[in-house]
């Protein structure tokens, strides 16, 4: 069988593929269309773009098959493509889409075969970008036109429409270049070892996660111009480990300010969840054999600055980290594990739930600096014995603003307080008195124990003492805390009139002449409100009056009647006065007063006077 062969067999290129061979040489030839083309190498477009009928094509136009397959794209098994040598995925190739550089068009009209690699951004040669569409019309020109110098609109595309980019730029496209043969090889860093196709492949995930620490790869690629993203993540790759480290550091300052992803997230933490959507990619290519001395450098990274479990699993490699668990972090502070987790909770260095299993350890530098947070603060209980009180007088005085709002001396995880040392010194000192004013026979107590007594709040005792109200008498040099500042009763009992505090449970009760609990029946029922002030509860006085205007007491109307108590209720229910409060609801039963004065009025009158009953005895 004969072949075909083009007579013009004119200039061959080293660099050129072998469709863009056929479309040369057929516009040469003078076909007019690409039917017409494809009809005299008997062959379709789509079986040279696979690198099928590639010995055919080179014996018609007179190349060399070798040469021309080594620089165009021929499908292998598992959807990958062999070019330059290299065996790249499916999707590494533009076999549809015309991108081309316009001065080298200019200076040589055929297309160069890696004007094709989806990864290649730039000419390296002219330090420009490559163009993507028509200078005129902007149409995306597809790669099936015999003329390769014009667009459907008769365009010349060897129009220059954009500026030279800077040598930093195009990098990559350098980098590129050279791996697959076609410039002088450059410094390769972390992408020495790598197949081309997981160089490109690292390049792109270091860009795309550098630009966007915490957002989706896929949608990353959508929103960015993929230059900026090669340009950003060959920066990364060719610095090696020191880049390594800090864009591993970006990633993990991201992810603790997302939702405190790395600080109190639920279940367990690990490289993974510290280095975001990048770590789990990593995981899956060590796990495929690629990316080993880059998972060696992150491991390194993830043991020093990652919450890891004892024994586990990082980046291909079992790590024991050289940081503290609860029991040796609590020995390193000289506290107990348990304290040792909820400072460490607190400060956002260890998760607030675990999962069954190995236990966390922290990083070295995390117990350290809860060891230095140590030196200088105290839990609750450590400020209650330094106050000398209750811990949960010292958990109010810490919570409380008789500290110095400007700098956060209290923190709070679950229940737990950790105050300043220095704070708790510089209260004690603002509440002892500069000189004292004692004198024989004025007695005066702590003020802790006149707290309780009057039934004020410790806090409010202070505020007071703090802003001059209450004078203290003198230091009790034999105590310690707040229980050296002894106070005189009475100015307390003065103030806390001044401060309309109202009357206490104890105090209503003795006003209204019942007992403590019928007080607190009544306050539940809703008929006098009370305020909760640390552990008493105050009713204001216009409330207590309120009160006493409406209801009457059974033993106050058994005294105006002149009755014992336990018959006054008889005859005021004969009179149809029923009980407003009464016994099955409080322990003392109240009458509606208009309504028991009426009744009481009436009875009065329908009772016998003295002479009258004299009369009826004799």
């Amino acid at each position: 069988m004969t072949i075909r062969r083009f007579t013009n067999r004119q200039g061959t290129y080293a660099d050129e593929p072998a469709l863009g061979l056929a479309l040369r040489r057929g516009h040469v030839a003078g076909l007019s269309t690409a039917p017409r083309l494809w009809r005299f190498l008997g062959t379709k477009a789509d079986a040279i773009r696979r690198g099928e009928c590639l010995d055919r094509l080179a014996e018609i136009c007179g190349v060399d098959p070798v040469a021309l397959a080594h620089v165009s794209p021929v499908d292998a098994e598992g959807r990958h493509t062999r070019v330059f040598g290299h065996e790249l995925p499916f999707g590494a190739i533009r076999r549809n889409v015309h991108r081309w550089c316009p001065e080298c068009l200019a200076e040589a009209p055929y297309h160069r075969s890696f004007w094709d690699l989806t990864a290649m951004t730039h000419c390296v040669r002219h330090s420009r970008a490559l163009e993507r569409a028509c200078p005129d019309c902007r149409r995306t020109l597809r790669f099936d036109r015999l003329d390769l110098t014009r667009c459907i609109c008769r365009a010349r595309l060897t129009k220059v429409t954009c500026d030279a980019v800077d040598n930093g730029d195009h990098d990559f496209d350098l980098w590129l270049m050279g791996r697959i043969g076609q410039c002088p090889a450059t410094e390769e860093g972390l992408l020495a070892d790598l197949s081309l196709s997981d160089a490109i492949a690292l390049c792109e995930r270091f860009g795309a996660h550098s630009l966007h620490p915490v957002g989706n790869y896929a949608s990353t690629w959508r929103a960015e111009d993929d230059r900026v993203i090669m340009r950003e993540g060959f920066r990364i790759a060719a610095g090696g480990r020191a880049t390594l480290d800090g864009f591993l550091d970006h990633l993990i300052a991201h992810q603790e300010g997302r939702k405190a992803n790395v600080g109190n997230g639920a279940g367990g933490w690990g490289a993974e969840r510290a280095y975001g959507e990048f770590g789990t990619w990593l995981r899956g290519g060590v796990k495929k054999g690629s990316y080993t001395a880059m998972a060696a450098i992150a491991a390194d990274h993830a043991e020093r600055n990652v919450l890891l479990k004892s024994g586990s699993t990082v980046f291909g490699r079992k790590v024991q980290p050289s940081g503290a668990g609860l029991r040796s972090g609590g020995k390193l502070c000289g506290i107990s594990p348990e304290r040792f987790r909820r400072i460490a909770q607190d400060a956002g260095l260890y998760p607030a739930t675990t999962r069954q299993g190995r236990p966390h350890r922290l990083p070295e530098r995390a117990a350290r600096d809860i060891q230095a947070r140590l030196l200088d603060s105290i839990n609750v209980v450590g400020a209650a014995a330094i106050l000398g009180v209750h811990r949960k007088r010292a958990a109010e005085i810490v919570s409380s603003d008789l500290l110095p709002t400007h700098v956060d001396h209290a923190r709070r995880a679950k229940g737990f307080y950790t105050v300043e040392r220095a704070a708790l010194a510089d209260l004690l000192a603002s509440l002892a008195p500069k000189e004292t004013s004692h004198v024989v026979g004025d007695y005066a107590y702590p003020v802790t124990k006149v707290a309780r007594s009057v039934g004020v709040p410790l806090t409010d005792v202070l505020r007071w003492i703090r802003d001059g109200r209450v004078t203290v008498v003198r230091l009790d040099e034999a105590a310690i805390g707040l229980q050296r500042l002894l106070v005189r009763t009475h100015d307390v009992i003065r103030v806390r009139k001044r401060e309309r505090f109202g009357m206490s449970i104890n105090e209503v009760a003795k006003r209204l002449g019942t007992k403590w609990e019928a007080v607190g029946q009544l306050v539940t029922m809703g008929y006098l409100k009370a305020e909760r002030r640390g552990d008493v509860r105050w009713i204001e006085k216009d409330d207590v009056a309120a009160f006493e205007a409406r209801y009457m007491r059974g033993p106050e109307a058994a005294s105006l009647m002149g009755l014992h108590w336990k018959w006054a209720p008889r005859e005021l229910a004969k009179l149809g006065v029923v009980p407003a409060i009464g016994r099955d609801r409080c322990q003392m039963t109240f009458y509606e007063r208009s309504a028991a004065e009426a009744a009481i009025t009436k009875w009065a009158r329908q009772m016998p006077t003295t002479g009258e009953m004299s009369q009826h005895v004799a």
